[in-house]
């Protein structure tokens, strides 16, 4: 649901950037709007990758180390575009974001409610308890409720005495906005916004009549899974699971005693959850932990391998399984599911969710890019497209820009001269 248009710098002929920072990858594109007859399209201009460092589990472990991964992945794109960028959206971990469900109250006075009432019931939110002292990065309006009158999606135009707004609040610490501003700064790159990854991949791989009916979108990254809701065409939850692809791979490196980076190259090869018989003999090499070429390699069957990879998956969705029961939204939500992320190309994973979790389940990709599409239309983008999409869309929940400057400006200055100091020195 989508109230006020979002009043941007960027025009729609300029070019966006966004930087993907998840546990296993750090991706950065850099692309430009289309307008088409139907819709606007995101034309991707370049593209970079590097392997994640100083990320674990969602979480900034080392600063020095994200920030070596960034710059190689923005100059990778810049290369590929040719041309620079000053400032990129971000995505923010979901293990980090957490969604508040909150109501807020108007009085009309029989008044006709105009875009005026509706920003002050979304600015309302801001003054609840358990929002005040964090960082607020989205703020989504689910439903409306006019006099007796509930359900309404949009309420502009109509009369009344009173206005209610169900909203789905989105935070995160202040700690980690500040920490990754100081690494972008250091980069030498402005930020345009912040978006939670989970809804950023929600952005970029749902249809509307999805996102209007029920659904569910299930990111499997590197360091954590994410379950993003949406009803009526607005996120009405968001959660996650500290389980992800990472996790695969390090018990694939445990039980075969092979090297983390080799675990991860017979994972992306060999790994599938399609049915394969035990009898199955063909055998597949297994590099040996400390070991150089010239020692005798260990080999192992296929099957072996996928009932490495089965078992962490089917804990994982056995986790995803009890939150979803648990969970106190409409279970419209869950009627539909969508995966997506760099694990959810395992050959066989739909099937496998589908048997665990009932409902119609298929695999989402980016469905709005052009431009470079063997590295970008794949799961695995489907956050760093959703950033892209989230900053080209017409239509915004709210206008972060003024979001991030509230809350910075109840801040200390001191975080203010920080950071220019540390673009001017570095």
């Amino acid at each position: 649901m989508a109230i006020f248009q979002k009043q941007k710098k960027n025009q729609r002929s300029e070019v966006l950037a966004a930087i993907d920072i998840g546990t296993s990858k750090v991706c950065c594109a850099i692309a430009r709007p289309i307008q088409t007859a139907n819709k606007t399209q995101v034309q991707i201009l370049g593209f970079g990758q590097q392997e994640s460092k100083g990320v674990r589990n969602g979480a900034i472990v080392d600063l020095e180390q994200l920030e070596d991964a960034i710059v190689n992945a923005v100059h990778t794109a810049e290369q590929s575009a040719g041309r620079n960028i000053r400032s990129v959206f971000i995505n923010l971990p979901t293990p980090a974001v957490q969604l508040h469900r909150i109501t807020t109250k108007t009085s009309l006075s029989g008044h006709t409610i105009n875009d005026q009432h509706i920003h002050k019931l979304i600015k309302a939110s801001r003054d609840f308890e358990h929002v005040r002292d964090k960082q607020i990065i989205h703020i989504i309006p689910t439903t409306y409720t006019l006099d007796e009158a509930k359900g309404i999606l949009d309420p502009r135009g109509m009369v009344g005495e009173t206005l209610q707004a169900k909203l789905s609040v989105l935070t995160t610490p202040t700690g980690l906005i500040r920490n990754i501003s100081s690494c972008m700064a250091r980069c030498h790159l402005d930020i345009d916004g912040f978006v939670a990854g989970g809804y950023a991949s929600g952005l970029s791989t749902l249809v509307e009549d999805e996102t209007s009916l029920g659904v569910t979108i299930i990111d499997i990254g590197g360091g954590s899974t994410t379950l993003a809701s949406f009803i009526d065409g607005a996120l009405i939850d968001l959660t996650s699971i500290p389980m992800g692809g990472e996790h695969i791979t390090r018990d694939i490196a445990r039980v075969l005693a092979t090297p983390i980076s080799q675990a991860e190259r017979l994972k992306n090869l060999y790994g599938t959850l399609l049915p394969i018989s035990e009898n199955d003999r063909e055998s597949i090499m297994i590099p040996q932990l400390g070991e150089n070429a010239g020692h005798a390699t260990p080999s192992v069957s296929k099957f072996y391998l996928s009932e490495i990879i089965r078992a962490r998956i089917e804990e994982i969705f056995e986790y995803v399984k009890k939150r979803m029961n648990t969970s106190n939204i409409d279970k419209l939500a869950y009627q539909r599911i969508v995966l997506t992320g760099g694990v959810s190309q395992l050959s066989g994973i739909r099937e496998l969710v589908s048997d665990k979790l009932g409902g119609q389940v298929r695999i989402g990709v980016p469905n709005n890019l052009f431009g470079d599409a063997d590295s970008t239309n794949v799961p695995s983008f489907s956050t760093c497209a959703g950033l892209l999409q989230f900053g080209i869309d017409d239509q915004q929940n709210y206008n972060q820009a003024e979001l991030i400057q509230a809350n910075l400006s109840a801040s200390n200055n001191i975080f203010t001269k920080t950071i220019s100091w540390m673009r001017e020195n570095f």
